[in-house]
């Protein structure tokens, strides 16, 4: 296949039936010119998706590990030619402010914020490469926090500051 013809290649975490992740896969599907990896937890079924000929990968973006075997595993479909990292994995805790249980919020924040950095640093040099782009499903909680929702307002305000700083840092290779 030519440099000309090859399809881009897009690797979206958080494809779990009905979220945003899979919604997002079945667009880049759309328009034909993409090929799309998704992921989900591990223990997960994305049939919907692999009915659509979709490469699944089951991955916990809490584990250094599991993310080490997803990057080895996309190397022997893709090589070193990732062009779209979609940062979608993510969960939500609806607690008051004063009772927010502390492993509970280091949870989020491992999905939420260090699970992003952890697929950011392993794919990065795939994404410099080809000139990639990385998207991080981010939320307006970010800027405008909502009630009970300290942990996932606070993960997303994290995130938002990291991505600005990555583009920051990132610009030389753009």
């Amino acid at each position: 296949m030519g440099a000309q013809s090859r399809k881009k290649t897009v690797l979206i975490t958080g494809c779990s039936p009905g979220s945003i992740g899979e919604a997002l896969v079945k667009e880049f599907l759309l328009h034909g010119d993409f090929a799309v990896f998704a992921t989900s937890l591990p223990g997960e079924e994305l049939p919907e998706l692999e009915k659509l000929d979709v490469n699944c990968f089951q991955v916990d973006v809490t584990s250094t590990e599991s993310v080490k075997t997803l990057k080895d595993h996309l190397a022997q479909h893709l090589g070193d030619d990732l062009d779209v990292l979609i940062n979608c994995a993510g969960m939500n805790y609806v607690m008051p402010a004063l009772d927010v249980d502390v492993d509970e919020l280091k949870r989020i924040f491992d999905v939420n914020l260090f699970g992003v950095v952890r697929m950011t640093q392993a794919f990065s040099s795939s994404l410099i490469n080809r000139k990639g782009v990385i998207v991080n499903v981010g939320s307006l909680a970010a800027y405008a926090p909502y009630v009970f929702g300290s942990s996932y307002n606070a993960s997303k305000a994290a995130l938002l500051a990291y991505g600005n700083t990555l583009r920051i840092e990132l610009s030389p290779w753009r």
